[in-house]
C-alpha cells in the first residue's frame, strides 16, 4: 500500500551501498505491484506530461513505468560494489531456491535478474514510437562472448526490451571467465529464450536451435 511505499522510500534515502540497491529493487517491485493491483483505476486517469507529483494517486501508467524503470536501473548502477558482494552476505534477507547459489553468486546477479524480469515483459511497452526498437538482427543469437560485444544503438532509448538485452550483455560479460559455468549458462539460456520469443527474424527457430547446440557442445561433458 501507499504507506509501505513511503516507508521504503525513506529506507532508500537513509541507506547506501548494497543496502540501498536492495531497497531500490524492492521499491521497484512494490510500485509495479501497486500498479497491477490498481490498473483498472489507473488506466482511467488522464495522461499528464512530465508529472512530477509525489502523490501516487495522480499517477498514470507512464508515470508508474518511469518510476519503476528508474528504480530498477538505479538498483544495479553500483556495478563494481554489487559484483564484489557475495550473495551469502545477504542470505538472511532472501529466500533461496534449491541449488541456486551458483546461479546467483553475487548481489549483482540477484538484482540484475530481478530487473531483467521486469524489462522483458511486453505489458509495459505502452509507447509505440515510429523508431521502436526491435530484435531484428541475427547477431543476437550469436555465442555468449560475441553477443556481449554487440554495440546496441537505437533512437528508442527508452525501449524496455533494449534495456533487458543490455543487462543480459553485462551479466554475460561478467561471467565469461568464471571457473564454473553455472551462472554464465543460466544467463545465456535465459538470454536466448528471451530473444527467441521477441525476435522478428524469419529463421529465428533455426538460429535458436543452433545457439542451444553450441551451449550443449561447450558443456563440461563435451570439453
Amino acid at each position: 500500500n501507499i504507506i509501505n511505499l513511503q516507508k521504503v522510500e525513506q529506507y532508500i534515502a537513509q541507506s547506501h551501498g548494497v543496502e540501498k540497491a536492495i531497497w531500490q529493487s524492492i521499491a521497484a517491485s512494490m510500485y509495479w505491484n501497486f500498479y497491477q493491483n490498481n490498473r483498472w483505476k489507473i488506466y482511467s486517469r488522464t495522461t499528464v506530461e512530465s508529472n512530477t507529483s509525489d502523490d501516487i494517486e495522480t499517477w498514470d501508467v507512464r508515470k508508474f513505468i518511469s518510476k519503476t524503470t528508474a528504480l530498477y536501473e538505479a538498483s544495479i548502477s553500483n556495478e563494481q560494489l554489487l559484483k564484489q558482494t557475495k550473495v551469502e552476505n545477504i542470505s538472511v534477507l532472501i529466500q533461496e531456491g534449491v541449488n541456486t547459489r551458483e546461479l546467483r553468486p553475487t548481489v549483482y546477479d540477484l538484482l540484475a535478474n530481478r530487473a531483467i524480469t521486469y524489462f522483458q515483459n511486453d505489458e509495459k511497452d505502452v509507447t509505440n514510437p515510429s523508431f521502436k526498437f526491435q530484435i531484428d538482427d541475427q547477431r543476437y543469437f550469436q555465442d555468449a562472448a560475441s553477443f556481449s560485444k554487440i554495440k546496441m544503438e537505437s533512437k528508442d532509448s527508452i525501449s524496455l526490451q533494449l534495456k533487458a538485452l543490455q543487462i543480459y550483455q553485462n551479466l554475460i560479460a561478467f561471467h565469461l571467465d568464471d571457473s564454473t559455468p553455472d551462472a554464465l549458462i543460466d544467463a545465456d539460456m535465459n538470454r536466448l529464450q528471451f530473444i527467441n520469443s521477441k525476435a522478428v527474424v524469419a529463421n529465428k527457430k533455426d538460429l535458436y536451435i543452433a545457439a542451444l547446440e553450441r551451449i550443449k557442445n561447450k558443456g563440461p561433458n563435451n570439453q
